[in-house]
């Protein structure tokens, strides 16, 4: 998993075991998966449960790999792997891999594409970063801003190749590529005069160094759209039972009259209690007689409920995240629905 290119049918099963465990199931009995295994492993916070894919997390690990590759170019395992497939080249800049390789580099290889997203420079000389091809330009990388084809005898050139220490950058030929706004971020920048080399950092996470996590983000963010923080689900004071029945309640994933109905298990999806609506969630839990009863019970109990005018997502929200006068209520509230 480390070190090596796992096949995608390993992995893939591997997954399956995973969902088995999740929802129940077994090699015999299959049980329903109330939610896509998409959002069951994405980050808690962005709506998921956390769970890794395994071909996310070989990936992941094979970026580790290439990371190594490029951080420590003097350990053995690295100069011997870089003069057997890449000849010496700076693999940040390796376009193919050779028809015959070893399933590491195979693997490093496949995983090029998003470590070259994560990985970032900060410019000292200029010396040891090429200018077009790296990602040192405030994390952008510079021959993805051009607006015309970079010449042959420019694509190699480095950073300090378009600095004159005396006048600074080279304007007349940085302005023939690049547009108004990127040139005012390079000229945001200035190279050491001393020989202070450029260095290597990981741009993905804040501290700079390179984690799984950051490297999972990379692979499942490069098509995800912003979603809200569900953080607050997993801090709330109770059981992790009731807190996994809310997460299937906010994703609309519990396995109601009328979602047994779109899923042809049910003949008809109005509520077996009152005959009378549809049973969804906001049915079952607040519009139906049975439920009113509860309700109503809980205020003649001295109990204050929000009004009941929102929507059913606002409602549950904010029974359980705005303050009410009875300190312990979200947790009355989770342990009624």
């Amino acid at each position: 998993m480390q070190s090596a290119r796992l096949p995608r049918s390993f992995c893939d099963e591997l997954d399956r075991k995973i969902r088995l465990f999740l929802w129940g199931g077994s090699n015999l009995q299959r049980k329903l998966h109330l939610v896509s295994w998409d959002l069951v492993t994405k980050e808690k916070e962005k709506g998921g449960l956390g769970l890794r894919s395994m071909r996310h997390l070989n990936s992941a690990y094979l970026m580790k790999l290439g990371w190594r590759l490029i951080t420590e170019p003097q350990s053995l395992w690295s100069r011997i792997l870089k003069e057997k497939y890449g000849r010496g080249q700076d693999i940040l800049t390796l376009e193919a891999k050779p028809s015959s390789c070893s399933n590491a580099w195979r693997g490093i290889m496949e995983a090029m594409p998003l470590i070259k997203k994560g990985v970032g420079v900060a410019i000292g000389d200029g010396r040891q970063t090429l200018f077009w091809s790296h990602r040192w330009l405030d994390g952008m990388v510079p021959e993805e801003q051009t607006h015309m084809p970079i010449p042959e005898d420019h694509v190699r050139r480095r950073v300090y190749d378009y600095w004159q220490p005396n006048s600074g950058w080279d304007w007349d030929q940085l302005a023939t590529f690049l547009p108004s706004p990127v040139l005012n971020r390079v000229a945001s920048f200035r190279l050491c005069s001393e020989e202070i080399g450029d260095q290597v950092f990981w741009h993905a996470d804040s501290s700079g160094s390179f984690t799984i996590k950051s490297a999972l983000q990379l692979i499942r963010d490069s098509n995800e759209a912003a979603v809200a923080n569900w953080t607050w689900v997993w801090k709330l004071c109770a059981p992790q039972c009731i807190r996994m029945f809310l997460w299937l309640l906010l994703h609309n994933r519990l396995l109601i009259n009328a979602e047994r109905f779109r899923r042809h298990l049910s003949t008809n999806p109005y509520c077996e209690r009152c005959q009378t609506a549809v049973e969804d969630l906001d049915h079952l839990f607040r519009r139906c007689p049975v439920a009113e009863e509860v309700w109503r019970d809980l205020q003649l109990r001295g109990v204050q409920l929000p009004a009941g005018t929102d929507s059913f997502q606002r409602w549950v929200h904010c029974n359980l995240r705005v303050p009410q006068d009875d300190p312990d209520w979200s947790m009355k509230f989770m342990v009624t629905l």
